[in-house]
């Protein structure tokens, strides 16, 4: 709680014992021990008078799950992965583009040669009745 390791726990009771003196150190050491249990038994009281560990645990729970999901958005939003994927995207459409360019192309060709046979069948057939 404190976060008092071994040394400056040594160095407090030496303190104190100089300070307070050996004869009265156990009855402060007392007091000091009551007191504690006194004031942590209220504050447990008062947290589960307002039931604050479900709400601390919700907190939590809510914190861990904005975390994640600021991973999650952070993963998404990494510009180069963006770039990357639009960029892949873009590749996609521009052959789309040149297939259906070349298809398109194909196809006219077709209708002209088409065209252009009749035409000639055409002329033949004038020619020959004619």
């Amino acid at each position: 709680m404190f976060n008092i390791g071994l040394m400056e726990l040594i160095v407090l009771m030496l303190i104190a014992f100089i300070v307070i003196g050996p004869r009265d150190l156990p009855k402060v050491a007392r007091f000091l021990g009551r007191t504690y249990r006194y004031v942590k038994g209220l504050t447990r009281e008062i947290v589960a008078t307002l039931d604050l560990d479900e709400e601390i645990e919700s907190l939590k729970e809510t914190t861990d799950s904005v975390k994640e999901t600021k991973k999650k958005v952070e993963a998404v939003m990494d510009p180069k992965s963006i770039f990357t994927s639009m960029e892949d995207e873009l590749n996609k459409v521009q052959e789309e583009v040149k297939s259906a360019l070349k298809d398109s192309e194909d196809l006219f060709s077709s209708v002209q040669e088409e065209l252009h046979e009749e035409s000639l069948s055409a002329k033949d057939s004038v020619n020959g009745n004619t």
